[in-house]
């Protein structure tokens, strides 16, 4: 009996266009897409807007022009949004209605985001794409993608710096010292230089000879 109920109400959330995933999060799909499927590992492009739930706007992608990119499953965004946007395709509007916790839970987000708020997303899937990972990845592809916001993290040594220049518009961390020996604290560094910022995606130079080459094609570019 409890089987068949079940099935019933996930038969009557489809037939409204609505969805529910994890507990609490609610999907409803506000126009169908016919391209590209977002799943886990692909990079997504999107414009969204989030309100609260008495219809404050806290945040726009369209006001800006600029959409905005991640990977799904790196973490780059918070919980309801990884599961809210796998599974639309190219083209789909969804809005997403999200619980404390798939949000920003107990500590809210500094003035904007009150503890505990439930919040509302309404988000359109521009584009999906592969990821290039930083040992395929050309210098124009790099490039490119740290003109589309990509924070590019120069981590060789000091003595490498002075050699071929450091790449324009990187961050530097020193992360090795002579003999390639990775300096212990340099997690701890980078973690609390990540924790201040909000980058689409994040690619590391460092000292081995095909990023050494790459980081030099960089500064040629």
């Amino acid at each position: 009996m409890k089987g068949w109920f079940l099935s019933l109400s996930i038969l009557v959330f489809f037939m409204l266009g609505k969805v529910a995933m994890a507990e609490d999060l609610q999907i409803e799909i506000v126009a169908k897409g016919d391209g590209k499927i977002a799943d886990f590992g692909k990079q997504v492009t999107v414009h969204y807007e989030g309100r609260l739930t008495d219809g404050t706007v806290f945040d726009a992608s369209k006001p800006r022009e600029k959409p905005f990119s991640f990977i799904i499953g790196a973490g780059q965004v918070i919980k309801g949004w990884e599961q809210g946007i796998e599974g639309m395709k190219v083209g789909e509007m969804r809005r997403l209605t999200l619980p404390p916790d798939l949000a920003y839970g107990a500590a809210g987000a500094g003035n904007i985001i009150p503890p505990n708020a439930t919040l509302i997303f309404d988000i359109e899937l521009l584009s999906i794409s592969i990821p290039v990972s930083l040992g395929q990845a050309s210098s124009n592809d790099l490039l490119t993608a740290q003109k589309d916001g990509v924070i590019i993290i120069d981590i060789r040594r000091e003595d490498e710096w002075q050699e071929t220049g450091i790449i324009s518009g990187a961050e530097t961390v020193t992360a090795f010292k002579k003999m390639v020996a990775c300096i212990q604290t340099f997690n701890k560094i980078l973690c609390r230089w990540f924790l201040h910022q909000t980058p689409q995606l994040l690619s590391i130079v460092g000292p081995e000879a095909g990023q050494r080459a790459l980081a030099r094609r960089l500064l040629k570019s």
